[in-house]
C-alpha cells in the first residue's frame, strides 16, 4: 500500500484526520482554541508512556525504560529523578536507597497505571499544555485483534484524562521498524 492509497482510504474510514492548517481557532480565548477539533493555536507535546515498573500489574510487569534490569547505581538509564511527591501509585527499587536515609528506597511510576496518566494530564491542564500525540509503534501492532494491550490501556487512561481535563489527544504512529508491505494496513486496523 502506498502513502497515496493510506490516505485514500482514509476518506472511507469512521476516523477523520485533522489537519493543523485546517481551521483556525474561533477564539483568542486558550481556552476556547483548546476545545477545538483543529490542532491550530494549540501546544501539543509527545507523550509515550514507556516506563514501567516490576508488580505494576501491567502485561509487562517488569522494569522497561527505567533501567535494563532492576534499577540499581550501575543499571539506570535516566538522567534525573523525578519527582515523586504528588503519584499514588509508586513501585520501589529495593536496590536503591534514597539520599536523604540510608533505609528508604527510592520509588518511581509505572505509565501504565490510570493515576500516572491523570496526573500527567492535570499537570498539562495546570500549565496550559493543550494536549499529547499518544505515540504508538505499528511494529508492535498484531494482526490478531490483540494490538498492544498494555499500548491500548496508555491510550484509554490517555483519552480518559484528557476527557477529565479538557485537553486533546491524537495518535502518532512510529513505523520504524513496521513490516513496509503492511503498516498502513496495520494503522487502519488499530
Amino acid at each position: 500500500l502506498t502513502v497515496a492509497a493510506f490516505l485514500s482510504s482514509l476518506s472511507t474510514s469512521p476516523y477523520t484526520l485533522v489537519y493543523a492548517h485546517d481551521t483556525q481557532p474561533t477564539s483568542s480565548d486558550p481556552a476556547a482554541a483548546s476545545k477545538s477539533k483543529s490542532l491550530t493555536g494549540k501546544l501539543m507535546f509527545g507523550y509515550q508512556g514507556w516506563f514501567d515498573a516490576a508488580e505494576s500489574g501491567s502485561p509487562r510487569n517488569t522494569w522497561v525504560h527505567w533501567s535494563s534490569g532492576t534499577p540499581s547505581s550501575d543499571t539506570v538509564t535516566f538522567d534525573l529523578w523525578p519527582d515523586m511527591a504528588e503519584y499514588t501509585d509508586t513501585f520501589e527499587t529495593a536496590e536503591l536507597l534514597s539520599r536523604n536515609t540510608d533505609t528508604q528506597p527510592m520509588s518511581l511510576f509505572s505509565s501504565w497505571s490510570a493515576s500516572t496518566t491523570a496526573l500527567h494530564f492535570q499537570w498539562m491542564s495546570d500549565y496550559n499544555i493543550d494536549g499529547v500525540f499518544v505515540q504508538r509503534f505499528v511494529c508492535e501492532l498484531s494482526n490478531d485483534g490483540n494490538n498492544n494491550i498494555q499500548g491500548d490501556d496508555i491510550l484509554s487512561n490517555a483519552i480518559k484524562s484528557a476527557e477529565a481535563t479538557g485537553r486533546t489527544v491524537t495518535i502518532m504512529y512510529d513505523i520504524s521498524g513496521a513490516s513496509e508491505d503492511t503498516w498502513a494496513a496495520d494503522i487502519l486496523r488499530d
